[in-house]
């Protein structure tokens, strides 16, 4: 029945039917007051609110203004200061360069320093300590000698001569004191090492370059001395690091 009122009338024809019919039956309490009772409003409601109907949604509202910037972040902490560097000399007398003096540069609070040492970039007078030097020899003969001999020099003399302990010549395996080989020298430190490339004869010994025949290298470097029979060559590679 409601359903017939609904489709005829509509929501609002419809409340307004409830309403009058609430105030003809209220009588004449209702003409008297001229409004409806609270328990009357209660009830009109419920029956507007059971034929209230759901309408589309409104359409959705415009983007709101950019709000106004913050203010400013507080200015952060200072960093830490930096540590200081003290540059010491080092005298020319003391080990520490070789004898060739330079400076000790160290940062505050630092375990150790680095060594800055005279002769490390440009000339040197000798080899620095711990530093490798490298060379070729060969040497051909077409006479009848029985000994030929062929110089090993050192384009950067040693600051001490080596004695026979400390020259080794090396024809296969790389050793503790030459670890290098023919095509890469190598010497372990206060050793010359002198690796056999290619040789017809056979190998003597190393001696100073004095004409002493003693065994061993001076500081500017040693002679190669080998037993001929006549016509021959040989030739290969060394390395010296000073001690």
């Amino acid at each position: 029945m409601f359903h017939r009122f609904h489709q005829r009338f509509g929501t609002a024809g419809l409340l307004i039917a409830v309403i009058a019919l609430i105030a003809a039956l209220g009588g004449t309490a209702l003409a008297a007051s001229g409004a409806l009772t609270s328990k009357q409003k209660k009830e009109v409601k419920a029956i507007a609110k059971s034929f209230q109907g759901t309408g589309p949604a409104g359409a959705a509202g415009a983007n709101g203004t950019n709000g106004k910037d913050g203010a400013p972040g507080a200015k952060g902490a200072n960093g830490a200061n930096g540590k200081s560097v003290t540059v010491t000399a080092i005298p020319t007398e003391e080990p520490k360069c070789n004898e060739l003096g330079g400076a000790m540069v160290e940062q505050e609070g630092a375990v150790s320093g680095t060594e800055v040492c005279n002769g490390q970039t440009g000339f040197t007078s000798t080899l620095p300590s711990g530093k490798t030097e490298t060379g070729s020899w060969s040497i051909s003969t077409a006479g009848a000698s029985p000994i030929v001999l062929t110089p090993v020099s050192f384009n950067i003399p040693l600051a001490k001569a080596l004695d026979k302990e400390h020259v080794k010549y090396i024809t296969g395996s790389s050793t503790t004191e030459c670890p290098g080989s023919k095509t890469e020298p190598k010497a372990a430190s206060g050793y010359l090492c002198v690796y056999k490339g290619f040789s017809t004869f056979t190998f003597k010994g190393i001696d100073l370059n004095d004409g002493s025949g003693t065994e061993g290298a001076n500081t500017a470097g040693a002679v190669l001395s080998f037993e001929s029979s006549g016509f021959g060559f040989a030739m290969g590679a060394f390395a010296v690091t000073a001690k």
